[in-house]
């Protein structure tokens, strides 16, 4: 192994490693459903032997699938990637569903989502849940295949480009990564040195960066996210099982309010969200007084070269949850999510987050460990930066999209619920459907019902302060088999 020359991990891919093994509670996995209608299907895939020679036959274009972690011995350094064939026996499962109702086939998609995966094999699997019947807000018959990806392997929009592989006839272009010699842990372990020393000026330019940035808030150059939010009941120390709900959009609808107000899409979601739990919160325990606020990833893809597959950066964005007006609360939001858009751009925050890109993997590892022990064990009133997270990930059009020759009709991923965020939010997009995910924590809601409710009638409410006179368009639960799905360009569902 140590005359191979591999891709190895970068600190961004080895921390949600580090993450579930420190917090095994929650599988760091992206789990993606992919709705297919085999309603009008002339040969919908309906055995298991079918999807694993049909899969087969598209596994080879998406490059990145075909590889498995190697680990260095105590983590020393950071693991590599290595060539690995694929078994699909091993990765992917099969069901025959049939005739069930909503809440049984959440319960399924709730066991899958807790569900983690083994990392001694490519970092990935599939699971085929065929023929379903009954669900009211899925066509009459349906498949839902759920594609599941360690997030150290890549982040929410490489899955897009992985489902595209295997489910049209985009191949996925493997993007160049630097190959470098795989480290025993002998050698691994004389190198430290050499990078305790380069993780040391980084320090020194991240302190650097840190006081200019404090220099800029006090002078009111930027405005920087504030350090504690208020623990609410959404934010306790324990985890426990797992609660999907989800809603439905039409994204044109979404799209078109973000441009009559003056904002984005992923505003409008946020404010959808923030207006969600100010009911849930205020029905269920209390209401802080001061916001909450979201954490937010953000795509760094095409903005500067990071040396991790996960391209993201975060953004931690007041909901301005103590606005009781949809609408002021909308441009309240646009303006915070501006401020740290501001923020993200900096060369003094793109210095810091340096800092941890360089850190020794045995110093990323111990600064997870010590990062849970703080947040777990203490009893503090507040929690650090944000009280939830949202996730905004558009796959782009729904044609070409198949599974056999049944068409995708839409796609939901999740963010596992977890300690300190007993909810997470996942929006995804296809065509002209726009799926609300959510998880969470049962000590939180036993029943996820209700907040799907909230957050469609939140959706309703925006759209009628725009739109006093028209027809509300919220969806829960519909139908949209018989939906008609439109190509839209990548830039009208973009997440930002």
């Amino acid at each position: 192994m140590t005359s191979h020359m591999a891709p190895q991990l970068g600190a961004r891919d080895a921390f949600y490693l580090f993450f579930e093994e420190a917090d095994m509670d929650t599988p760091r996995v992206i789990t993606n459903f992919f709705v297919f209608d085999t309603t009008s299907s002339a040969h919908p895939i309906q055995t298991r032997v079918d999807a694993l020679a049909w899969l087969s036959e598209r596994l080879h274009r998406a490059p990145v699938l075909h590889r498995r972690l190697h680990r260095i011995t105590a983590d020393l350094d950071y693991p590599y990637w290595v060539d690995s064939s694929i078994d699909l026996e091993q990765t992917t499962r099969f069901t025959t569903i049939g005739c069930t109702t909503r809440r049984e086939l959440h319960r399924r998609l709730e066991a899958i989502i807790e569900r983690p995966i083994d990392l001694t094999l490519p970092p990935w699997e599939i699971e085929i849940l065929a023929d379903i019947e009954g669900v009211s807000d899925l066509p009459r018959r349906a498949t839902i295949v759920a594609l599941r990806v360690h997030h150290a392997l890549t982040d929410g929009l490489g899955c897009t480009q992985i489902a595209r592989a295997l489910f049209s006839d985009h191949h996925v272009t493997a993007q160049p990564e630097p190959a470098v010699k795989v480290k025993n842990p002998a050698m691994a372990l004389v190198s430290l040195p050499a990078h305790f020393a380069q993780y040391g000026i980084s320090l020194v330019h991240a302190l650097r960066a840190r006081r200019s940035l404090s220099l800029m808030a006090r002078t009111g150059t930027i405005k920087l996210p504030e350090a504690d939010r208020p623990r609410t009941l959404i934010n306790q120390k324990e985890n426990s099982e797992q609660r999907l709900g989800r809603v439905q959009l039409k994204l044109q609808d979404v799209s078109t309010l973000a441009h009559i107000t003056g904002t984005s899409i992923n505003d409008v979601i946020l404010s959808v969200v923030s207006g969600a739990l100010r009911e849930f919160l205020s029905e269920t325990s209390y209401l802080p007084k001061c916001s909450l606020a979201a954490r937010v990833p953000r795509s760094i893809r095409n903005q500067y070269n990071v040396p991790a597959a996960n391209k993201i950066t975060a953004m931690h964005i007041d909901l301005h949850t103590n606005e009781a007006d949809p609408l002021t609360r909308l441009h309240l939001i646009h303006n915070s999510s501006k401020c740290e858009k501001e923020r993200t751009d900096l060369s003094e925050t793109r210095t810091i987050e340096a800092f941890m890109d360089r850190a020794p993997s045995i110093a990323a590892k111990l600064t997870v460990h010590r990062w849970l022990r703080q947040n777990y064990k203490t009893s503090s009133e507040n929690v650090p930066l944000s009280n939830t997270a949202v996730s905004n990930v558009p796959f782009g059009p729904a044609i070409g999209m198949n599974f056999g020759d049944s068409p995708a009709i839409g796609v939901f991923f999740t963010l596992p619920s977890r300690r300190e965020w007993g909810i997470g939010h996942a929006v995804s997009s296809l065509g002209d459907v726009l799926n609300i995910a959510f998880c969470a924590n049962t000590t939180v809601m036993d029943d996820a019902v209700e907040y799907e409710r909230k957050l469609s009638s939140e959706f309703n409410r925006l759209q009628s302060s725009v739109f006093p006179s028209q027809e509300r368009t919220g969806v829960f639960p519909e139908t949209i088999a018989n939906r008609t799905t439109t190509t839209l360009d990548d830039r009208d569902a973009r997440i930002n």
